[in-house]
């Protein structure tokens, strides 16, 4: 033990011993008559009064030493740890560099796991696997492969992550999306890279306790990738998903997506789910303004099938199907190809309004159609003083 660390522990005790006598036995003031004679009252008084002044002296003098002395015993203990820890990580240092200089494989590995890893963060974003990108694609053959090599010889799901489970969690996402975008990509021709996906999934909902955007991504594969579609087992994911979080819109679009893939189509389903999903605003943790704008076209699209279907209230749909492609329009971030395709051919949800023998109709809908996929500014917010102005002008009746 050092001599710093020492007094640390002694000095609180030595402080106390010494107020303890002070005050039960005391020092003499200077100067103070301690035998002789017996004085008067008064000079006895007078006396003791001295003797408590200088004692309440000596206990002031000493805490202030006491303070000193703790404060630099501290300071001298806290450069010892100091030198401690930089001892301990010079030899782990070491340790690691004996062990890449032993192993340099393992070494030239985790690099590469780290550089194959930040090529799937900046590719794959938090907003949940799209089977409409071709991600799989964007990426350069060689940081592909390098990853795959990686996976290969480490087993990156066998790692201990337990010091960041949801930074792991994260990785296994998008080491899902990957191999379920690059199964698409290859023509969904090979089955392992579909049930690779899966695995991934399924580790990272063992990690984080079932959570509710990787229940979705579950459902998704279900729903998209597997051929035929498991769209049973595709809700059952998208409905636990909803139970696990109602505020987002995501299940719910995916709810609405599947309820037009079953036969029949069953699209007054689909058009409760999404103006449902339009009340929330986070897609699945964040607002998306992408996916509100699919939202809202996918709903128009539903309701343009609903006005196909005719009945007296097909005027009514028709019009909360523009009102709908209006909405859409003003954020403009449909893909142009999803338009074309729903337009031009005659199995498209909005070949009949784009094609209506209606003259007013059809016109409505090519003023809108650009407006689809053009991307709009957001709208500016008005400022604290412009809407102050205009309140005071409302109040002086010049608005």
């Amino acid at each position: 033990m050092t001599l710093s660390r020492l007094l640390i522990r002694v000095l609180p005790f030595g402080f106390i011993a010494f107020v303890l006598f002070c005050g039960l036995v005391g020092f003499p003031a200077p100067g103070a008559q301690t035998g002789g004679a017996p004085k008067d009252p008064l000079a006895e008084v007078n006396a003791k009064v001295d003797s408590l002044k200088w004692n309440l002296t000596l206990i002031l003098a000493a805490a202030g030493l006491f303070t000193v002395a703790q404060s630099a015993a501290a300071f001298f203990s806290a450069q010892t740890f100091v030198r401690q820890a930089d001892d301990a990580i010079k030899r782990v240092q070491e340790i690691a560099a004996d062990a890449k200089a032993s192993f340099p494989a393992f070494g030239k590995a985790e690099q590469a796991r780290r550089d194959a890893y930040r090529v799937l963060a900046t590719t794959f974003d938090s907003h949940g696997l799209d089977w409409r990108n071709e991600l799989y694609d964007r990426i350069r053959p060689f940081d592909r492969q390098r990853l795959m090599s990686v996976e290969r010889f480490i087993g990156l799901e066998f790692l201990d992550w337990t010091d960041d489970p949801e930074e792991h969690a994260r990785n296994l996402r998008r080491l899902a999306n990957f191999y379920a975008s690059k199964f698409r990509s290859e023509g969904r021709t090979y089955k392992g890279d579909l049930e690779r996906a899966e695995y991934y999934l399924e580790l990272a909902c063992e990690i984080t306790q079932d959570q509710f955007y990787l229940l979705s991504d579950l459902g998704l594969l279900n729903m998209e990738f597997k051929i035929p579609r498991e769209l049973d087992r595709a809700k059952e994911f998208f409905e636990r998903s909803r139970a696990k979080n109602p505020h987002q819109q995501r299940a719910l679009y995916n709810l609405a997506v599947a309820a037009t893939y079953e036969q029949p189509k069953r699209y007054d389903t689909a058009a409760g789910l999404l103006t449902e999903a339009l009340k929330e605003k986070p897609w699945e943790q964040t607002e998306v303004p992408e996916m509100t704008c699919n939202v809202y076209y996918n709903l128009a699209c539903a309701r343009a099938q609903q006005a196909k279907a005719g009945g007296a209230d097909a005027p009514v749909r028709l019009e909360e199907c523009f009102q709908a492609l209006e909405k859409a329009a003003s954020i403009g971030q449909v893909r142009k190809s999803t338009v074309d395709g729903d337009a031009d051919q005659s199995t498209g949800e909005l070949y009949e309004v784009a094609n209506s023998p209606d003259q007013a109709v059809q016109e409505r809908f090519g003023n809108l159609r650009m407006r689809l996929y053009t991307k709009q500014p957001p709208v500016a917010k008005d400022t604290f003083k412009e809407r102050f102005s205009a309140a005071w002008k409302a109040l002086k009746g010049e608005a």
